[in-house]
């Protein structure tokens, strides 16, 4: 289920829970809400398993595919403590901010991406279509052609008759990429790449601790314990640089260590955040301390999707003038000397 459908069912559900209608009556309101077909079967079937005495959570154990381990886990709690309805108002924010974090990194990449594509069109097309009318005209005249024009001939010619190639190596190296990152050891070597690369290590460091932040804030303050927390945590957060890291935090609180010293001791965790669960612990308002540090970690990841968009746009232009450079040169200057000899 995508993030907007689940904060859709939390949201909703929430708000008729909270208003004094039992479960099983807010789900059947709410699947009379829904249009699509996949959820609206999915709250039948959950009705029909809790009128048959299966709690929700239970249920919502049954469709794990469906309903993240979070949500779960949480729902879990909130029966417990009996405030279900407070339980899916939490997660109904947690995913619309997930969901937000979520769209402000794909709206950074829609723009190179868009230049680079449209780009790359534009060129295919100038190869196909265009050189090859100045080619015919140089061969028809026998003129001597500087070395940029043999090589923007042979890259023409690659495109003419190898486009369907390009396009199979590209396929080709997208699919070893996400085979061999299927391999933990190598998706832990690409991870750290990835985590000292400029400025995106910095995006991918401040994604991971801002969804790390909030996803163990929104379990702490449902009342689910903090080794489940940090479990269900782990699941949240993608890069396994991090993972490692709770796996660690997780042994080390296990063995009595408190939650602070425990990141201390896995030593992959910055400074600041560390220094947020201190005063959490120490004044007794850790699930608040992590829900600010989320918030200063989004913010920052607002600044560093700025400079990133900053450093490509001149990038872009630097090597979109290049490839520009390269066809006009190696076209007109054959043409100039075409003039002379006429």
């Amino acid at each position: 289920m995508r993030l907007r459908e689940i904060n859709y069912f939390s949201r909703h559900l929430s708000t008729l829970i909270n208003a004094g209608l039992p479960l099983i009556k807010s789900l059947e309101i709410l699947q009379g809400q829904i249009s699509g077909k996949y959820l609206k079967k999915i709250i039948r079937r959950i009705s029909v398993n809790i009128t048959q005495g299966m709690s929700f959570s239970e249920t919502l154990q049954s469709y794990g595919k469906t309903f993240p381990a979070l949500f779960i886990n949480m729902v879990r709690a909130g029966e417990i403590s009996g405030a279900l309805g407070e339980v899916l108002r939490r997660l109904s924010e947690f995913f619309g901010q997930l969901s937000s974090l979520r769209r402000k990194i794909r709206s950074a990449l829609v723009y190179p991406l868009f230049v680079l594509t449209a780009a790359g069109a534009i060129f295919g097309v100038v190869m196909i279509f265009i050189v090859p009318t100045f080619i015919s005209m140089f061969e028809e005249f026998g003129t001597e052609l500087p070395f940029t024009t043999r090589l923007l001939i042979i890259v023409s010619k690659i495109f003419q008759n190898y486009w369907f190639v390009a396009l199979l190596v590209i396929a080709g190296i997208y699919l070893f990429y996400r085979l061999i990152t299927r391999n933990i050891r190598v998706k832990r070597k690409v991870d750290l790449i990835k985590l000292h690369s400029p400025i995106l290590g910095q995006l991918i460091e401040r994604v991971n601790i801002a969804r790390l932040a909030r996803t163990l804030s929104t379990l702490l303050r449902s009342g689910v314990p903090i080794s489940g927390a940090l479990e269900t945590t782990k699941s949240i957060v993608t890069s396994s640089f991090f993972q490692d890291g709770l796996d660690e935090a997780m042994v080390r609180i296990r063995e009595g260590e408190s939650l602070t010293d425990a990141f201390i001791g896995s030593r992959k965790f910055p400074a600041l955040f560390i220094t947020a669960i201190k005063i959490g612990e120490e004044s007794a308002r850790l699930p608040e301390m992590l829900n600010s540090i989320a918030q200063d970690y989004e913010e920052e990841i607002d600044i560093t999707i700025s400079n990133l968009i900053s450093l490509l746009e001149p990038l872009l232009i630097i090597v979109i003038g290049a490839i520009i450079g390269f066809v006009v040169i190696s076209i007109f200057i054959p043409l100039i000397n075409l003039t002379r000899i006429i």
